[in-house]
């Protein structure tokens, strides 16, 4: 496809080079949503995870946030933030009100910050950054007027929070570590946080396939 481009003398060289980016990442990210809604189908909590799903890749799509170098590696990184987050919901769903509290505080600071662009669209200008940024925060406030108006389900309510709340919570870690120059270290801490939540998920799909571990009767 590249060397088509570059005989048709349409595009000049970067223009090409954005085009192969956005076609590999539409593709990457087409196949590892097929393997994360398999294990959602698997582990029978397929609402769930499309409610935790939705506001996580829309909102970040604009706001930003850590991204891994390989293919591997985000998946790994994102099946962290979404089913570590279905996992957060099941033992914060009797204290949405806190939930909801912690990710109003963390966007306010999110607002005041972001977004974090991957190095691909480091060469955004200055108008651009800022509709993504506007984007981003109109897409929050949106799922936040759904939970508390619309979603009456407390399980449903504390997976929408908790995901704009990791989603927050990446791009003011990412910052801070910026910052201080750390970003070693950064990746240090996720990869172990990887390693635990992989953990825990693990044991949570083994415990629904064995039959240990019981839905509610209104995700069945």
């Amino acid at each position: 496809m590249i060397s088509i481009y570059r005989e048709s003398d349409i595009f000049d060289e970067d223009q090409i080079q954005r085009i192969n980016y956005a076609v590999k990442s539409i593709a990457n990210d087409i196949s590892k949503l097929m393997i994360l809604l398999g294990v959602a189908v698997l582990a029978d909590m397929v609402v769930l995870f499309l409610m935790i799903l939705i506001p996580f890749v829309t909102v970040r799509t604009f706001s930003g946030g850590i991204h891994m170098k390989t293919y591997w590696g985000c998946l790994g990184l994102t099946a962290s933030f979404i089913f570590g987050s279905m996992l957060c919901a099941f033992y914060g769903k009797e204290h949405v009100e806190i939930i909801l509290l912690f990710t109003m505080i963390s966007f306010a600071g999110y607002s005041y910050i972001g977004p974090k662009v991957s190095s691909q669209k480091k060469k955004l200008t200055v108008k651009r950054k800022k509709c993504f940024k506007g984007t981003s925060i109109l897409l929050e406030v949106i799922y936040c007027l759904i939970v508390i108006l619309f979603i009456q389900n407390p399980l449903y309510q504390a997976g929408i929070c908790i995901a704009l709340l990791i989603n927050n919570l990446q791009v003011l870690i990412l910052h801070g570590m910026e910052r201080r120059g750390k970003m070693r270290k950064l990746i240090k801490i996720s990869g172990s946080l990887l390693s635990v939540l992989a953990g825990c998920i693990a044991s949570l799909s083994s415990g629904l396939l064995a039959g240990e571990i019981e839905l509610p009767e209104n995700l069945k």
